[in-house]
């Protein structure tokens, strides 16, 4: 199948096509991909009654030898081009997605969770232990104190 995939029931059909190209049945498809007995029949039959979700659609991809690419809709894109608002602020990278060496590895983590921490809010910084401490009644302050024997 070469024509293009523009909603869930033409990627359910395309999967469908798939399997019938291979000339395989569900139950093949089910035991190469991990899937329960049944369960491509449930969501590539001819009415579905699951719906297809990541591990699913992963597996069936895998058993029938397929791969998504995505690639640009040139009639879609001219009809919400004109829609489309440039972003005011670039995008930033994820806050962990930072280049780390491997040599250096735990050091540069520390040093960007302590960053993580030092920015307030919810992003990092713990202030659950400082309250817990402050609430932490006389007879959980002294046990806590003290010193573990051997």
């Amino acid at each position: 199948m070469t024509a293009p995939i523009r909603s869930m029931p033409e990627l359910i059909a395309g999967l469908r096509e798939s399997v019938h190209e291979r000339g395989v049945a569900f139950q093949t498809v089910d035991a190469i991909a991990g899937l329960p007995d049944r369960y491509t029949s449930k969501v590539l039959g001819p009415t579905p009654v699951k719906n297809i979700g990541p591990i699913s659609l992963e597996g069936i991809l895998g058993a029938t030898g397929k791969a998504l690419v995505l690639v640009d809709d040139p009639e879609q894109m001219k009809r919400v081009k004109g829609r489309w608002t440039p972003r005011k602020r670039p995008l930033k990278a994820p806050l962990l997605a930072v280049a780390l060496s491997i040599d250096n590895l735990d050091a540069q983590i520390r040093e960007r969770m302590r960053m993580l921490g030092s920015m307030g809010g919810k992003k990092g910084g713990s202030k659950g232990g400082k309250r817990r401490a402050k609430l932490m009644s006389h007879a959980a302050r002294m046990r806590w104190s003290k010193e573990k024997r051997s």
